[in-house]
């Protein structure tokens, strides 16, 4: 599963909710993403004056570098719901599946049964989150 995460997740999700309020009315794609890329710019311009938020600003002008499409299924998607690692751990927990590691890391980082998986996988998105690539499975614990 691939999904926004921790900080990044709560950031993201925070500007495309702040975009998504922009809009007015029914408008055409080419107009919203006109309008978000208006709004990103007018974010950017605080910037400076925020230094302590570099995170967030740093996250803006990522998604200000976004193509129209990426824009549109990022900010605009319906149903766009980010999770984190221990909401997606527990809603699937039923099936029965959970989380076993990250791609972007080193399996053994994550040994241990299914809530010290879940509680590295948070501490580390608590630190650095970012966008995940996760493998959830059903595991031998």
């Amino acid at each position: 599963m691939t999904y926004y995460a921790g900080t990044r997740g709560l950031i993201h999700n925070a500007v495309a909710l702040h975009l998504r309020k922009q809009q007015t009315g029914d408008c055409s794609a080419v107009e919203a993403i006109a309008r978000a890329r208006s709004n990103l710019a007018e974010l950017q311009k605080f910037q400076g004056m925020v230094p302590h938020i570099s995170a967030v600003a740093e996250h803006v002008q990522g998604i200000g570098r976004y193509d129209d499409v990426t824009l549109l299924h990022e900010v605009f998607g319906h149903g766009i719901q980010l999770q984190s690692t221990r909401e997606l751990n527990d809603a699937l927990q039923f099936h029965p599946v959970s989380f076993l590691s990250y791609l972007s890391f080193n399996a053994t980082t994550f040994d241990g049964n299914a809530l010290e998986r879940v509680h590295r996988a948070e501490t580390l998105d608590l630190l650095n989150g970012g966008y995940r690539y996760s493998i959830f499975a059903r595991a031998p614990d």
